[in-house]
């Protein structure tokens, strides 16, 4: 009787670590990150980096009735220089790795800039 429980428990246990996992890498697969979200929303041709035109657009997109046009040519710049800081290899365009990287650096800053706080 104990050897037929155990024959029975042990497909069940593979079964469940089996199913368990196939729902793991489902969800890995399917759902995206908020970063790569974010990453996906600057990516405005889809194919996997972000210029500096995509970025310009993005940042400037919600600001360009409301600044003049020397107030926009210097969130420009200051656009532009943000773009190199999450450009880590200097080739002009921004891939999600380094997008990442880059988001880690601010998560970062900002929690410890958080815990100074308390």
């Amino acid at each position: 009787m104990k050897s037929t429980i155990l024959n029975l428990g042990l497909p069940i246990l593979m079964f469940f670590a089996f199913t368990t996992t196939m729902q793991s890498q489902q969800n890995k697969k399917g759902k995206k990150s908020k970063i790569e979200k974010e990453f996906l929303d600057f990516d405005q041709d889809e194919d996997g980096i972000i210029t500096l035109e995509e970025f310009k657009e993005k940042r400037v997109k919600k600001r360009r009735d409301k600044l003049s046009e020397s107030e926009l040519e210097a969130f420009y710049a200051r656009v532009e220089k943000n773009f190199t800081l999450y450009d880590k290899d200097e080739d002009g365009q921004i891939t999600m790795e380094e997008f990442k990287e880059r988001k880690a650096k601010i998560a970062e800053k900002e929690k410890k800039k958080a815990a100074g706080k308390q």
